[in-house]
C-alpha cells in the first residue's frame, strides 16, 4: 500500500493533550518522561485500532517537525478490536481476556480443574489451567499442547492464568487470530485459585468473552532523511496488548529523542515505529519491503525493545527484570561499561534474538544493536509506565547518543 504523509488535520486529531508541539522549529524538546507520558496518553496500544492509528499519527508528526520525510503505511491484519469478557460463578466475578479465538455465545458449562485430573469429564467443560510465565511473550508450545488436549478431550473452552507478580492477567502474542484450536481466556492468578475452589464445589461457570477476530489495518511510521554514506536506522514498535507504558514508552521515547540528535548526523537516517508486533511482528515484516536501506548500506541499525529501563517495581515484587543487549561481538566489547554483565545479558546476533531485532537480522543486517527486556506488570492492563527507572532511561539514552555521534 502506499506510503501516506500525516497532513495537520490528522496530527491535531490524533495528538492527546500536551502532545503536540509547536510549529516550525521546536518551541522545547520534551523530556523523555514527557513522551512516554503522551503515550500513555492516547490509551490502550492495539493494533488496528483508533489508538494505534492516532499515536501513528503523533509520531510521524513529531518525526516531520524534525525535518523527516515521515510517512505511514498501513498493513492488513486479523485481531479483536474491542477484546473483554468475565468469567462468574455464583456471582463471584472476575475480568477475562479473549487470547484469539471467543465462542459464539456465553458458555455457561461446569468448571473443572487442570485435564491432568480428569479424563471423560472434561468433555463439555471450562477447563482451568495454570502456566509459567511466557518467556518470549509468545504463547508457549506446552501451553499449546495443554490447549490441543483439552480440545480433543471435548473441553468447550479453556482458561488459563500465566504466573505474573502483579497478579494480572498476562496476554501473550500471537501469530494468527486463528492459532488455537479452541477459546481461551486469560485471568489472573489469584482468580484462578478462586476458580480452582469453585470448581472442587463442582460449580458452574459462565465464561462470557467479547469481540471477533475480525479483518483491519494496522499502521507502520517510517521516515528518512538523506545523507552520505552507509545508513542509520534506528526502529521500535508501537504496540502492544494493553496501554504498554514501560513495554513501548520507553523505546517510543528515546526513538523521538534520538531522531533530533541525528539531525546533525551527515549520514543517512531512517526511523521505523511499526504496529501489530503481538501479532507476529507484522508490521515489522511488512517495513522491510519498504524501501529500507540495504544491509549493505547499513552502518548501525538499532532496534528499541520492549521494557528497556523499566526496572522500578522491581524492589516492590522481589523481581530481577531482565535485560537483553543483542549485538556483534566488537560493539557489545566497547559498550561493555554502558550496558555491563550481568545486568545486561549479552546475546549473540541471530534470527532468534528477542522481538523484532530477530526479524532484523534474519533480513540479512549484521550490524545490529538489539535492546530489550521485562519487568513486573509486562503484558498485562496494569502497565501504566510506573515500572520505568527514568534514571535508568536517561543513561541510555545518554549511551545511545554517544554510540551515534561516535559514527557521525
Amino acid at each position: 500500500m502506499a506510503l501516506t504523509p500525516p497532513s495537520r488535520r490528522t496530527v491535531l486529531a490524533a495528538a492527546p493533550a500536551g502532545a503536540l508541539i509547536a510549529s516550525g522549529a521546536e518551541a522545547s524538546t520534551p523530556s523523555l518522561a514527557d513522551d512516554i507520558a503522551a503515550f500513555v496518553a492516547f490509551g490502550e496500544h492495539r493494533a488496528g485500532s483508533p489508538t494505534e492509528a492516532r499515536t501513528a499519527g503523533w509520531i510521524a508528526a513529531r518525526l516531520a517537525r524534525l525535518g523527516y520525510d515521515a510517512r505511514t503505511t498501513s498493513v492488513p491484519i486479523k485481531t479483536i478490536l474491542d477484546p473483554g469478557g468475565a468469567l462468574t460463578a455464583e456471582g463471584w466475578s472476575t475480568p477475562a481476556f479473549p487470547q484469539w479465538r471467543t465462542p459464539p455465545t456465553d458458555l455457561n458449562r461446569p468448571i473443572i480443574a487442570p485435564l491432568s485430573t480428569g479424563g471423560s469429564s472434561v468433555a463439555g467443560t471450562i477447563l482451568l489451567a495454570a502456566a509459567p510465565a511466557a518467556r518470549n511473550a509468545y504463547w508457549p508450545a506446552a501451553t499449546q499442547s495443554a490447549a490441543l488436549a483439552a480440545r480433543s478431550a471435548g473441553a468447550h473452552a479453556l482458561v488459563i492464568a500465566f504466573d505474573d507478580p502483579t497478579d494480572r492477567p498476562y496476554a501473550c502474542n500471537q501469530e494468527s487470530a486463528d492459532d488455537l484450536p479452541l477459546p481461551v481466556a486469560v485471568v489472573s492468578p489469584s482468580a484462578l485459585g478462586h476458580a480452582l475452589a469453585f470448581a472442587s464445589a463442582g460449580a458452574t461457570g459462565t465464561l462470557t468473552l467479547n469481540g471477533r477476530p475480525t479483518p483491519a489495518e494496522a499502521t507502520v511510521v517510517i521516515a528518512a532523511r538523506p545523507g552520505r554514506g552507509q545508513a542509520v536506522v534506528i526502529s521500535t514498535p508501537l504496540t502492544g496488548w494493553f496501554r504498554c507504558g514501560a513495554e513501548r514508552g520507553p523505546g517510543v521515547a528515546l526513538l523521538l529523542r534520538l531522531a533530533g540528535e541525528l539531525r546533525a548526523s551527515s549520514r543517512p537516517v531512517s526511523l521505523v515505529a511499526t504496529g501489530a508486533h503481538e501479532l507476529g511482528h507484522l508490521g515489522m515484516k511488512h517495513a522491510l519491503t519498504r524501501g529500507l536501506p540495504e544491509p549493505d548500506r547499513t552502518a548501525l541499525w538499532i532496534h528499541l525493545g520492549a521494557g528497556i529501563g523499566a526496572q522500578a517495581l522491581d524492589t516492590r515484587f522481589g523481581v530481577v527484570s531482565p535485560r537483553y543487549l543483542t549485538a556483534p561481538e566488537n560493539l557489545a566489547t566497547s559498550l561493555a561499561e554502558a550496558f555491563p554483565s550481568p545486568a545486561w545479558t549479552r546475546l549473540r546476533p541471530s534470527p532468534g534474538a528477542p522481538g523484532e531485532a530477530g526479524d532484523v537480522i534474519g533480513a540479512g543486517y549484521g550490524r545490529v544493536l538489539g535492546l530489550a527486556g521485562g519487568f513486573p506488570g509486562f503484558h498485562t492492563p496494569g502497565d501504566d509506565a510506573s515500572a520505568v527507572d527514568h534514571e535508568a532511561l536517561a543513561d541510555i539514552a545518554a549511551s545511545l547518543s554517544a554510540l551515534l555521534r561516535s559514527l557521525a
